[in-house]
């Protein structure tokens, strides 16, 4: 048998869906929904065109252009269709802007708008080809492979802290003054002003984090997908990205901005001051976002800095917590995926997608193969191979080296994945076909995929890697403060 080649292949499916606006010249083809909410407490709605505004209860589905607000004792959870989540603390609001996600073409865009309030993004399953941004009034954020807790201010700040990965930081509409903002730092930026990073705004990360840990907890939440809801987001995500992006009529796009006005001016209390980061408004008195650090400026950082070193533990308890998150959701996003196509029997489209998570993320590759192992309908030995020979043409497309020697792994995993009465049958002729295909010796790839099959059947299982750090919410002088590893390079201002 030849070497199965990376191949792709798009269904496009009907998918049901309510009809999303009541405007007349309305476009004829249906949204695709975007995610779903996975928790909710008390009140929040989503506003859709000119329709009224519903409550959002558990399992809704979310559309491109939802409005989505809560009330000041409500918080929410939206999961999306790639894994990704994005916490939404009370009283907050934000726009999904674009949401367009086809794994087995590789593609994935996201954008969304925090318009005002406090929210806890963590990034999904990873695509070749992606861009995932957060604009707010004021800032344009670029996310790259990160857990990110973000505020935002009725008074036009916004402030954020990446507890992994890293996120690009500009004023909204001037993307050459965007910086970097590496995992434990901090970004802050004023209407109109410049972004600020570094040691200046330190006490601003702890309070972010501080704030975020109270309102959603120390631990981020990872959805946990039913059947249903897999199959039906794999039957969007099916869909070809080129028919997912939607234009909105002009009166749709007058909708949405009275919408937008209205949630705003409901929540013009919101400072981020309110939002629990009083080093915010503290700073921006003493000119810190204004100009360069002068030495009588440079005390007013210090104090903040010293007035909030008992938080500093809330910080490093988060950038714990935030890898550990990102990780995860990374892998549970992929076995969704996978898990979701598998079960509507897309083999096409589970092989390509495999060769995509493996490419865009190596650690994504066992995940990919051990979903399509436990879901794919009437698996055989030539399907599964196929799958874990896409696995490691993903890998070399993705840069790395000898992709055949994890092999072993991937295809001792994908067996484990399987159920008994298929491993039965199928698993002798996966290893031969594998083996054959990539020039390898049958005996001793045998020997190794069975001696990796004993060993990952008796590995205890993995505790739960996040952290229960209790939240600090209170100085005490017992706290030493940790120094952060921040660019001061990138601690200037300027209007």
């Amino acid at each position: 048998m030849t070497k199965i080649a990376r191949y792709t292949c798009v269904l496009t499916v009907a998918v049901a869906i309510a009809a999303w606006s009541t405007v007349a010249d309305a476009a004829t083809a249906a949204p695709v929904h975007v995610g779903y909410a996975a928790k909710v407490e008390r009140d929040v709605e989503g506003k859709l065109g000119d329709a009224d505004a519903k409550k959002i209860k558990i399992e809704d589905d979310i559309f491109f252009s939802e409005i989505i607000t809560t009330e000041p004792d409500a918080t929410a959870i939206m999961s999306f269709r790639d894994g990704s989540s994005l916490e939404i603390g009370p009283n907050s609001a934000l726009t999904i802007d674009e949401f367009i996600f086809n794994p087995a073409e590789g593609v994935k865009t996201q954008t969304i708008t925090a318009l005002v309030g406090s929210f806890r993004f963590v990034s999904g399953m990873t695509m070749p080809n992606q861009t995932i941004t957060i604009n707010t009034p004021s800032a344009t954020i670029g996310i790259r492979g990160s857990t990110l807790p973000l505020v935002v201010g009725s008074d036009g700040f916004t402030a954020a802290v990446p507890t992994d990965g890293q996120a690009s930081f500009a004023p909204r509409g001037n993307p050459d003054a965007a910086v970097n903002i590496q995992r434990g730092n901090t970004g802050v930026i004023r209407p109109g002003g410049q972004p600020r990073t570094g040691p200046s705004v330190r006490s601003v990360g702890r309070q972010i984090v501080s704030r975020a840990r109270q309102v959603f907890g120390a631990r981020v939440v990872i959805p946990q997908r039913s059947q249903q809801r897999r199959t039906r987001d794999a039957q969007a995500n099916q869909q070809p990205a080129s028919t997912q992006a939607l234009q909105l009529t002009p009166g749709q796009q007058q909708a949405r901005q009275n919408a937008t006005q209205a949630a705003l001016a409901a929540r013009q209390d919101q400072t981020l001051d309110n939002q629990g980061l009083s080093a915010v408004p503290q700073l921006d008195n003493a000119g810190v976002f204004n100009v360069q650090l002068s030495p009588n400026l440079q005390l007013v950082v210090d104090d903040l800095n010293d007035q909030t070193s008992a938080l500093q533990v809330n910080l490093d308890a988060a950038l714990q917590d935030g890898q550990a998150a990102s990780q995860a959701n990374h892998l549970a996003g992929t076995r969704d995926v996978i898990g979701g196509l598998s079960q509507i029997g897309d083999t096409n489209g589970v092989v390509a997608s495999t060769s995509n998570a493996a490419q865009a993320d190596p650690n994504q590759a066992a995940a990919a193969v051990d979903a399509a192992a436990a879901n794919l309908q009437d698996l055989n030995a030539n399907t599964l191979s196929a799958v874990l020979q896409s696995a490691a043409d993903g890998l070399a497309l993705g840069g790395q080296v000898n992709p055949q020697d994890q092999l072993v792994t991937l295809t001792a995993s994908a067996l484990n994945a399987l159920p008994q009465d298929t491993a039965d049958v199928i698993a002798t002729e996966v290893v031969s076909i594998v083996a054959t295909d990539n020039n390898l010796d049958v005996n001793t790839f045998n020997d190794d995929v069975q001696t990796t099959v004993v060993a990952l059947a008796t590995e205890p299982a993995a505790g739960d890697p996040t952290d229960t750090t209790p939240v600090v919410t209170t100085p005490v002088t017992a706290v030493v403060d940790s120094p952060e590893a921040e660019n001061p390079s990138q601690d200037v201002s300027q209007n």
